[in-house]
């Protein structure tokens, strides 16, 4: 644009244009989302037994918990992330803050398999530089690893938005990822930079 205005109202237009055309394309259902549902709802999640997830929900974060000293694991069922993880396919990067705040990819692990919980926590916490902060689990949502409850509330708003993205480029047709070099490269700039100047 001509100016900071002019500029941000041609933000505001790509917005709503994209977000008319998503909404056109949900409603005659794309890749694996059926006809009728809204790009912007929870698409295909299932709930478990609500009864049974929730308990699952409080034995994993208490099982994160007890394994890790000094990290802070939340739990964040937002509507991406849960048809994400329905979905059941690692959510690679196509934004830079994902790959910076959360890692290589956003893997999915199901709980209720066996070993399910230890598996999640290998995915959080691997020996060196940690690859991953964020974990997607099906009937559950995403468990969210880090330093702090501030800075574990900015991984699940990343692993939401980067979700969204994901599924939103299925249904126009796919996206570019960012490489597997790239990727590493950016979170470890991110970990041994900019996530020191935050503590």
């Amino acid at each position: 644009g001509n100016d900071i205005t002019a500029a941000f109202q041609a933000a505001v237009d790509l917005e709503d244009a994209a977000e008319r055309h998503i909404r056109a394309i949900s409603d005659t259902g794309c890749g694996d989302f059926p006809a009728g549902t809204a790009a912007s709802s929870a698409l295909r999640f299932r709930d478990a037994d609500p009864a049974f997830a929730a308990k699952t929900a409080d034995d994993l974060l208490s099982y994160l918990n007890r394994k890790t000293e000094g990290t802070v694991n939340i739990l964040y069922r937002g509507d991406y992330v849960r048809a994400a993880a329905d979905r059941g396919v690692a959510v690679r990067p196509m934004l830079d803050d994902q790959a910076q705040l959360i890692g290589v990819d956003l893997p999915v692990v199901d709980p209720f398999s066996p070993g399910g919980f230890r598996r999640i926590y290998r995915k959080l916490s691997r020996k060196g530089l940690r690859s991953r902060s964020a974990v997607l689990v099906p009937g559950i949502g995403c468990v969210c690893s880090a330093r702090n409850a501030d800075d574990a509330a900015a991984v699940a708003m990343v692993a939401e938005k980067g979700c969204r993205v994901s599924i939103e480029s299925i249904c126009v047709g796919g996206g570019h990822h960012i490489s597997r070099s790239e990727t590493l490269l950016m979170r470890l700039v991110y970990l041994l930079k900019y996530s020191k100047k935050a503590g």
